[in-house]
């Protein structure tokens, strides 16, 4: 099964620790924080899309092209408030 990705990897990558671009900080009440891969352990969940219906049918595989679509349209739109804020180099 598939991780689904109910916040955009798009948007995590935004939030990467200094070490790697690939790991963020996963924030748990009462626990201490720990580095995260954004691919899989981050703001993902299995089957998140999935549908369990017998009267409903959808293809988890149409869900996950439309998402990557409309992430892969905004993506430039994103980068472009990013690296034109006053705070962008805090983010780079």
């Amino acid at each position: 099964m598939a991780k689904d990705h109910y916040v955009p990897q798009l948007y995590l990558r935004n939030f990467h620790t200094s070490n790697s671009k690939g790991l963020t900080y996963r924030y748990k009440k009462e626990e201490q924080p720990v580095e995260r891969s954004i691919a899989k352990q981050v703001g993902c969940e299995e089957s998140y899309y999935s549908i369990d219906s017998e009267i409903y049918e959808q293809s988890t595989k149409n869900t996950n092209d439309f998402l990557y679509l409309t992430e892969n349209k905004s993506k430039p739109i994103l980068n472009k408030v990013i690296t034109n804020s006053p705070y962008a180099e805090r983010w780079s």
